[in-house]
C-alpha cells in the first residue's frame, strides 16, 4: 500500500506555499501520494506548472466546499505528468 501525505497549503502566499508542496513532493518515496489542499483553482494550476520537473500521475482534483484538493501519486521518471481518468 502506498503511503500517503497531507499538506495544507489554504491561506498561504503563493511562492511560499508551491515550495512547500515541491519539498514535501521531493521528499516522497516513489509510489506514495500527496494530496495537497489549495484555496482556489488557480494554485492547482500553479502546482501542475512547479511540479514539471518530477513524474506524477493526477489521481483527482476536487472541490470540496470552499477549498479545492489535489491528489497526486508520484512515478519514476519513466511516466511523466499523467491523468487518471
Amino acid at each position: 500500500m502506498a503511503a500517503e501525505q497531507e499538506l495544507d497549503i489554504r491561506g498561504m502566499m503563493a511562492p511560499f506555499g508551491l515550495l512547500k508542496v515541491t519539498l514535501a513532493f521531493e521528499g516522497l518515496a516513489v509510489g506514495s501520494i500527496l494530496k495537497i489542499k489549495v484555496g482556489d483553482r488557480s494554485t492547482v494550476d500553479d502546482i501542475l506548472k512547479v511540479l514539471k520537473r518530477f513524474a506524477y500521475l493526477v489521481l483527482d482534483i476536487s472541490k470540496i466546499e470552499d477549498y479545492f484538493t489535489l491528489s497526486l501519486k508520484k512515478n519514476s521518471g519513466l511516466e511523466k505528468h499523467q491523468e487518471q481518468h
